[in-house]
Parts: C-alpha cells; sequence; structure tokens
C-alpha cells in the first residue's frame, strides 16, 4: 500500500512539472503545486467536498481574471488587496507582480492562525482551496478578458460567479484563505451573524484602499458586486426558493392528504387544531411541494372543501425524502 501511494505520488508530480511548462511558463513551484492538489485530491476521504472546493476556486478566479481585473474592480478580500497591490507596483515601479503568488504570500500568516481556532480538518480543506485559488488565477488569466469600458457588466456578473464560487467553497467546508478566514473565526464567536454578512463587514474594509488606487467610480461598483457576491453565496448556502410550504385548515384533512397523495405523490404532515372563534376541531395539513404542483393541490382542495383555509409560502431549503438528500 505505501510503495502504491509513492508510486502515485511521483506520477502526479511528473504531471504537475508536466502541466507547469504547458500552462503556466515553465513556472515550476506552480507545478509542485498542482501536484500537491492532485495528491491531496486522490488522497482525500470526502472526494465530493474537494470536488466542490475545486468548481468554487475557479468560478471565483475566473470572475477575478475576466471581469474584476480589466475593469479595476477591487470587491475586498486577500484576493481584492492583491489586486490593489498589483496595481500599485505596475503602476508607479513597473513591475508585474504574479497575483496567484502574491495571494499566496498574505494567506500564509493567516493559515497558521486559522490551524489554532479553527481546527485541522477545516484548515486541510482550505490549504487546499488556497493553493488551488493562487494556482487558478494564473490558469484563468488566460482567458480572454471582458474589456468593454462599461463597470455594470463585470459588477453583475463577476459578482454572481464568484459569489456562486465562494457558496460553493464554503458548502465544502472549506475558504480560499484571507478575510474568509477571518470571517470563519469571527463566526465561530458569534454565530448570530450569519458568514456572508460578517464577510460583507470585513470585504468593505478592503473597499476603502481599492478607493484610493482606482477611484471613486470604480470603488461604487465594487460596492454593487460585493452585494450580489453576498446574495449569490446566500443561494449556495440557504438554497432557492423553488419548494412552497403549504398549510391547509379544514375538516376533511384524511380525504384532502389521501387525494393529494394519489395524484401529486406527495406526503401531508397532519396536527389537531380548533377554531378559537368556532371552537370546532380541524385538521391542518402541512405539504411540501414545487410550485408546479400547486394548482393540482388547489384544484383537489376546492373539490373537497370549498371551505378550506390555505396558505401557502417559500421556503428556502428542503432536506429530506422527495427533495435533496439529508446525506447531500
Amino acid at each position: 500500500m505505501k510503495n502504491q501511494n509513492f508510486r502515485l505520488l511521483i506520477d502526479v508530480i511528473n504531471f504537475g512539472l508536466f502541466a507547469s511548462r504547458i500552462f503556466i511558463d515553465s513556472n515550476i513551484i506552480l507545478g509542485l503545486i498542482i501536484a500537491l492538489l492532485c495528491t491531496s485530491f486522490l488522497l482525500a476521504d470526502k472526494k465530493k467536498d474537494y470536488t466542490l472546493a475545486i468548481i468554487g476556486v475557479f468560478l471565483m478566479a475566473t470572475g477575478v481574471t475576466v471581469f474584476y481585473q480589466p475593469a479595476s474592480l477591487v470587491t475586498g478580500g486577500i484576493t481584492g488587496l492583491s489586486l490593489v497591490l498589483v496595481e500599485v507596483f505596475r503602476a508607479n515601479f513597473g513591475i508585474e507582480i504574479s497575483l496567484g503568488l502574491l495571494n499566496l504570500l498574505f494567506n500564509l500568516p493567516l493559515l497558521i492562525i486559522a490551524y489554532k481556532l479553527l481546527g485541522k480538518s477545516f484548515l486541510s480543506r482550505t490549504i487546499f482551496a488556497t493553493l488551488l485559488l493562487s494556482v487558478a488565477l494564473d490558469i484563468t488569466d488566460m482567458i480572454p478578458k471582458y474589456t468593454e469600458t462599461d463597470f455594470i457588466i463585470p459588477a453583475i456578473f463577476g459578482g454572481i460567479i464568484c459569489g456562486l464560487g465562494v457558496g460553493l467553497v464554503v458548502k465544502a467546508k472549506a475558504t480560499t484563505g484571507g478575510t474568509i478566514i477571518l470571517a470563519s473565526m469571527i463566526h465561530k464567536f458569534a454565530k448570530h451573524f450569519s458568514l456572508t454578512k460578517i464577510l460583507f463587514v470585513t470585504d468593505s474594509m478592503i473597499l476603502l484602499a481599492g478607493l484610493f488606487v482606482f477611484g471613486m467610480r470604480s470603488s461604487m461598483y465594487a460596492i454593487i458586486s460585493l452585494f450580489v457576491i453576498t446574495k449569490a453565496a446566500d443561494a449556495i448556502l440557504e438554497g432557492l426558493s423553488f419548494s412552497k410550504a403549504v398549510f391547509i385548515i379544514t375538516k376533511h384533512g384524511p380525504e384532502i392528504s389521501q387525494k393529494i397523495f394519489e395524484n401529486i405523490v406527495r406526503g401531508a404532515t397532519s396536527f389537531d387544531a380548533k377554531g378559537a372563534y368556532t371552537q370546532e376541531d380541524k385538521d391542518v395539513l402541512l405539504i411540501v411541494m414545487s410550485s408546479k404542483e400547486l394548482v393540482a393541490m388547489k384544484d383537489i382542495v376546492k373539490g373537497i372543501d370549498e371551505n378550506a383555509f390555505v396558505i401557502v409560502t417559500d421556503v428556502k431549503e428542503v432536506l429530506g425524502k422527495g427533495f435533496v438528500e439529508l446525506s447531500s
């Protein structure tokens, strides 16, 4: 078993070196990082989480290099701070610095702090995602940029892409370092604040630096993009409102629930209730269904009890049989 793992490591290192020559201008360091990331993935126990992290990281990198960097939008985080410094060195000293390498150097001390506060499991995935982001920033730099003069497209589409990436990375129980680590530390001691709200506050501080380097207009659009990132990340973490919760107050609970099960194939939970004014005993049925099933449900209720009272409300996320399995 040890020999197999050793041979696997050697093969992956060779692949990393090969990739570095083809994709990253013969940068051996980044090639070794790719090899390390591949090894971590192949030897990981929960490959689903690592797969989510990989997709999320490349979405984040794409949003930064394709939309934010050409438009000089700084939306916060260590990546945003790195964008500021890349521009400062380029404009004032004529020095081109790798965005990925700068991002990595800033994150190293934060990773050490995270090990003390957030635990080994969290840190291993965070190191994986942080190293991968540094590589992904250089790889996605080869994708054609959005170079139009308007700011609204980069702010919105860059925000959506980055926000989805942030949501997937956090869903994989990892971070890409930087202010996400800081936000996770604060969230550990202040759980009544959502992680994305804390991240919004910490990233806003980075915007101040971008204000002095890129100007007022760019910073205002960056605030819009930061808002979009927060909403897109929340959509991944808290779920999208595609399902409905239906409460039916009726005297004919068994008949309605049986008909709904036969026609829509949805189960119901029944509660005993009493009208406060009439003092009559009634059933309250709770049913969760998709939006497209509402019409059929209303027809069933109307056909059995025209005096029923029906309440329909949105639900953010549904876990369980018939929807998303709890193990997911």
